[in-house]
């Protein structure tokens, strides 16, 4: 049996060969790096889908303001939503004839207001997020949505942008 002698540098040899050299740390810790950079990079390429179900869309409609603390004040707390995004108008020139052969106005898109129908989840509930982006794109309205309040009303208007389905480079 023979005895082999082990030198304590990073350059040091087992008595099997050269081919199986000891990497030494700072070696390893090279190696794990460039690895992590090359998984990495793939990473930044990937488009991850963005859900409208996640959504998180808050609306703010107090029952009690400090102008709006008794009944015997005048007015009211008024709250609504609005959706900004894009749409299609139809405009007023009846002698227009449509791609799909019918008499009417020419339809034109435009970037607008519109306001939520009546009926869905509650406002800040956790379907209302994604039930607001559904309810709101491509739902513009021209003109759009007309807002009443009166002397002594407090109006708590939440606006959402829906995006532009027509125009996401915008």
């Amino acid at each position: 049996m023979a005895l082999h002698a082990y030198v304590c540098n990073d350059d040091w040899q087992k008595p099997w060969g050269t081919a199986m050299r000891a990497i030494n740390k700072g070696d390893a810790m090279n190696f794990i790096n460039r690895g992590l950079i090359a998984a990495a990079i793939p990473m930044l390429f990937v488009a991850l889908p963005a859900n409208a179900q996640d959504s998180s869309i808050y609306v703010q409609c107090p029952t009690e303001t400090e102008l709006h603390n008794a009944p015997e004040i005048p007015g009211e707390i008024k709250c609504g939503h609005l959706v900004a995004g894009d749409g299609m108008v139809t405009m007023a020139d009846d002698a227009y004839v449509n791609d799909d052969a019918t008499v009417g106005g020419k339809k034109t898109y435009i970037f607008s207001f519109a306001e939520l129908p009546a009926g869905g989840p509650a406002p800040n509930s956790p379907g209302y997020g994604g039930w607001v982006m559904e309810q709101g794109m491509l739902a513009a309205n021209a003109p759009a949505p007309t807002i009443e309040v009166d002397e002594d009303d407090e109006l708590f208007l939440s606006l959402t942008n829906v995006g532009m389905a027509m125009r996401p480079d915008l």
